[in-house]
């Protein structure tokens, strides 16, 4: 989350609002600020909204778009109500994000809470689930999800011998996404929508093993969040490791770019800096870099006297693998680093090697929406133009979508962007490429 958010949540107290909103007023407004339920959408929205749906379709295929980034999340309550025989302890969140004591998480869980659809606690992984359901069901536009679980947090050996649970804020055991993905599979949502993407800590004795049974439930993805889960990894010892993911065919979703959602330490920041994947990289791992590492520097500068920013190192390591490394593009439009787009789509050999990806419930949470800085940049106005009236009204129009459908909305709002007349291609809202396939062949971009 944006510093700017956080500043929010550290002034906010709903004690200092009893008197004029109640807390959940003041979580609705920051976070999940609807309209209206998912089922109600296109019997609300007008003509503008329902033309930029339409026109955001176009190209896309008739299996819909992939969305390679979305979280599954929760306080650690029973699922069995939407999922029968899926046992409870999938989900574990740390006890702060409970406690007055700890007023920041406190307040911060809310705020997703309500970006998620959550208004029972005691039913929350079942509503999380339920609103994500509705989401695609009700966003007719088909589409893969992938459904991401996250390991524990660990120390290097010799002390890894045991997931450091305080450390960890959040916890998304492997076999209950993989139980989940079947679960929502077999409901009448016209197709298998959801694939399932596991998460290995490297540092873990059994890390191999892991992977090796991942493989055999047919997961072909993990994902890491290096600052959260103290990931190095450019640390020596990992290359039986990478040469797993490579025997076993996994590709590695990595987290690039400061980490704003869950704690981390300040020094523990730079484990998300791009360069560090450099050795799976070079054993010829295919990494796909979360968020293409909008946010964040190197800790100390260089002998220039000036801090690299992670996202040009990002951009470097793209054109320097160009067939194993891909970017993914979540959060870039939003929290004030949409101007990257403009250096992502310059060059055609990045552009045509770049992946969707929402990080939902990060499009529910009202404070982050894009669209006003989207306007102001010019990024909604579109070739053809007669003034910025145009613009103005595919602004109203995706708030409109929002209001209803927030997942719908950050795949519309990416299909309306335009920087300077042009538009991300269709080759972004597809299916990451098989590595033996040119990743930059004519077909892809």
């Amino acid at each position: 989350m944006e510093l700017r958010a956080k500043r929010i949540l550290k002034a906010l107290s709903c004690s200092a609002f009893v008197s004029l909103v109640s807390c959940q007023a003041v979580n609705d407004y920051v976070g999940g600020r609807f309209a209206g339920p998912p089922d109600q959408l296109y019997g609300h929205i007008g003509p503008d909204a329902r033309q930029l749906i339409e026109k955001a379709k176009e190209g896309i295929g008739p299996k819909g778009p992939v969305d390679h980034h979305v979280h599954v999340a929760g306080l650690g309550t029973p699922v069995n109500r939407l999922c029968l025989n899926i046992k409870a302890g999938g989900v574990w969140i740390n006890p702060d994000y409970r406690s007055r004591t700890h007023p920041i998480y406190y307040l911060n869980a809310p705020l997703f809470l309500s970006a998620s659809g959550i208004r029972d606690r005691n039913d929350a992984d079942a509503q999380y689930l339920e609103k994500l359901v509705q989401l695609v069901r009700e966003s007719r536009i088909g589409g893969s999800y992938f459904l991401y679980a996250l390991d524990w947090r660990y120390n290097p050996p010799p002390d890894n011998r045991a997931p450091d649970r305080e450390g960890t804020d959040l916890y998304v055991a492997n076999d209950h996404v993989i139980a989940l993905a079947q679960c929502l599979n077999a409901m009448p949502l016209g197709g298998a929508r959801f694939v399932a993407v596991g998460s290995v800590h490297p540092y873990r004795e059994d890390a191999v093993a892991a992977l090796d049974w991942l493989a055999r439930q047919g997961v072909r993805y993990i994902k890491w969040l290096p600052p959260a889960q103290n990931i190095d990894p450019a640390r020596k010892g990992l290359g039986p490791f990478f040469r797993a993911l490579k025997v076993n065919g996994i590709t590695l979703f990595s987290h690039t770019g400061n980490e704003h959602t869950l704690r981390v330490a300040r020094q523990d920041q730079e484990l998300a800096d791009p360069l560090r994947l450099a050795a799976a990289l070079e054993m010829g791992v295919r990494v796909v870099m979360l968020h293409a590492s909008r946010a964040g520097r190197e800790p100390k500068p260089g002998p220039d006297g000036k801090r690299k920013e992670y996202f040009e190192r990002f951009l470097t390591l793209m054109e320097r693998y160009p067939s194993n490394l891909f970017g993914e593009i979540s959060a870039v439009p939003y929290l004030g680093t949409h101007p990257r787009l403009e250096r992502l789509m310059s060059n055609p050999m990045i552009l045509c090697r770049l992946v969707n990806g929402s990080d939902y419930p990060l499009p529910g949470i009202a404070i982050t929406r894009p669209t006003d800085r989207l306007l102001k940049a010019g990024y909604l106005s579109w070739p053809g133009d007669r003034g910025l009236q145009e613009a103005e009204r595919r602004k109203d129009a995706l708030d409109e979508i929002y209001g209803y459908n927030p997942l719908l909305f950050d795949f519309v709002m990416k299909r309306t962007i335009r920087v300077k007349g042009r538009k991300l291609p269709d080759s972004v809202f597809g299916a990451l490429p098989e590595t033996d396939t040119p990743a930059c062949s004519p077909s892809r971009y």
